[in-house]
């Protein structure tokens, strides 16, 4: 007589149990439709103004203008922050461009004396060769350090006067020349990004 085997159903695995407990998984495109459909139930749900009471229309209309004030009072503080903000950066270039203007008018006099001495030994200075050239340099480099550092000779000498520019320490008749034009420049001018560090002193013409 053969005895039957008792029907024994198979283990399940640890990875069976795992996927019976796992949530069922939401792919992108569902949770898209889900929000969609949400956002429609929301907007569905829109309050009927008609069913507020006069204290509640009056409360939204006070959220509102108060709403507005911040709001203006934001966009106020916004721009005093910017046109400070702008203020702050030009009063910091102008005190810099102060800075290189007196700077520049102090080492100007000397410059002045270095070309009067130069001009003055021009005719005779085969003497004193060595010296000659080495004052000459040092005056090139003197003003080669004013020009990398931005301050630019101003161009007179046969120009239109310009009293932005230009001071008139006197006046010559030549018939040859058009009148209020730059006929001697008696002291070099310089200018600084567009600002007038010294004005240059000229002669002007008159004609007859």
């Amino acid at each position: 007589m053969m005895c039957e085997k008792p029907d024994i159903e198979p283990e399940e695995t640890g990875e069976e149990k795992t996927n019976e407990n796992a949530e069922p998984s939401v792919t992108s495109g569902e949770r898209d439709n889900h929000i969609d459909e949400v956002a429609a139930d929301a907007s569905a749900e829109e309050v009927d103004v008609s069913e507020l009471t006069d204290e509640e229309i009056r409360g939204l209309a006070s959220t509102a203008a108060e709403h507005a004030v911040i709001k203006d009072k934001f966009l106020r503080a916004r721009a005093e922050l910017e046109n400070y903000r702008r203020r702050t950066q030009r009063d910091l270039e102008n005190a810099g461009n102060a800075s290189v203007i007196n700077l520049a008018r102090l080492l100007l006099p000397a410059l002045d004396n270095f070309d009067r001495a130069l001009e003055s030994a021009a005719s005779d200075h085969k003497k004193f060769k060595s010296f000659y050239k080495g004052i000459a340099m040092i005056e090139q480099h003197l003003y080669k350090a004013l020009e990398d550092g931005g301050i630019k000779h101003i161009e007179a000498e046969g120009k239109p006067f310009d009293p932005n520019f230009h001071e008139a320490v006197s006046v010559m008749t030549d018939p040859d020349k058009p009148d209020d034009s730059v006929v001697v420049v008696v002291e070099k001018g310089y200018v600084y990004k567009g600002l007038v560090v010294r004005p240059a002193k000229v002669v002007i013409s008159k004609k007859p």
